[in-house]
């Protein structure tokens, strides 16, 4: 409970928003059962509504009347002012309270601010690599790119739930991850992508640029594109029944897509076989593509070119 309440601080902080007690935020979270995007919704409709309540502790219940209490001296007048000193004592603390949040709030921004010149600082002392994924149209480009910047850390939770809820209202549920790269709406409920679509990650030592390239061979001018500004590739085969072999067909793409990143100079390549799942991980499939691929004389010239990079 602590990581999402420190979770949901530092979200808000971030977005420009004076955040919340934390005991606000610590109700609010045990409200929603623990639940961090609809906690944050609802502290953002009160945030942007003014909610008094935010910064200070809720309302009590109204308590049983008692019996009058009998009258006590007037207190002492502050002689200058004419208010009694009580008053002006609660004044005082209300605008210390406030300061204090405000350097809280300060403090806070400067940390992420030192964070982020460190983050830049890191990023500009990594080797930067480009990587283009390739193949026939359908091969699973898009998905594969999408599923592996969730697994860097690349695309948050609240990002992945948006695309997963808006992908099964348009009945595309199954290219969910597929619309971290194709972000245009013809390419999504087309589930073809046209552009050459970029994202970015970090390991430890290497900034990385993935471009996904089209696979249809209408776009071929904007593959080409893609890989011209890659330094390695990755040729995505299809082991689907009927679907590898159709790619491999004189006029399909991953023949071509293979010719064109030699010609783009990319001397790496990674020949990545997808859909194993299709035929239930069938050692004998996997064993036939990579032997078709790489040892079998389908086609000379994409296999010369293969036995030269591999």
């Amino acid at each position: 409970m602590d990581e999402a309440e420190d979770y949901i601080y530092e979200y808000l902080v971030d977005e420009g928003w004076n955040p919340p007690a934390r005991p606000v935020i610590r109700s609010t979270l045990k409200k929603v059962d623990g639940d961090v995007d609809a906690a944050i919704d609802e502290l953002w409709a009160r945030l942007e509504a003014k909610d008094p309540s935010l910064y200070g502790k809720p309302k009590k219940a109204d308590k049983p009347s008692k019996e009058p209490k009998p009258k006590q001296a007037p207190k002492p007048q502050d002689p200058i002012k004419g208010k009694p000193f009580e008053k002006e004592v609660k004044e005082a603390q209300v605008v210390t309270s406030w300061d204090k949040a405000r350097e809280s709030v300060q403090k806070k921004k400067a940390e992420l601010r030192g964070k982020e010149l460190k983050r830049r600082a890191l990023v500009e002392s990594k080797i930067p690599i480009s990587l283009v994924f390739a193949g026939h149209v359908d091969a699973g480009k898009s998905t594969l790119m999408g599923h592996l910047l969730v697994l860097a850390g690349k695309i948050g939770d609240r990002t992945m739930h948006k695309f997963d809820k808006e992908s099964k209202e348009a009945g595309k549920h199954s290219f969910r991850y597929a619309w971290i790269l194709d972000s245009g709406d013809s390419e999504r409920f087309r589930g073809v992508t046209v552009d050459v679509g970029t994202q970015y990650f970090e390991t430890e030592r290497r900034s990385v640029t993935l471009l996904d390239a089209p696979g249809h061979k209408d776009f071929v001018p904007n593959m080409i594109s893609g890989a011209s500004q890659a330094d390695y590739a990755v040729l995505v085969i299809d082991a689907s029944p009927g679907e590898f072999e159709r790619s491999f067909l004189d006029h399909a793409q991953t023949k071509e897509h293979a010719l064109l990143l030699k010609s783009a100079g990319i001397d790496r390549i990674i020949l990545l076989i997808n859909k194993l799942d299709s035929v239930k991980w069938n050692q004998a499939r996997y064993e036939e593509v990579s032997e078709t691929v790489i040892g079998e004389p389908l086609h000379s010239q994409l296999l010369s070119y293969l036995n030269q990079i591999i």
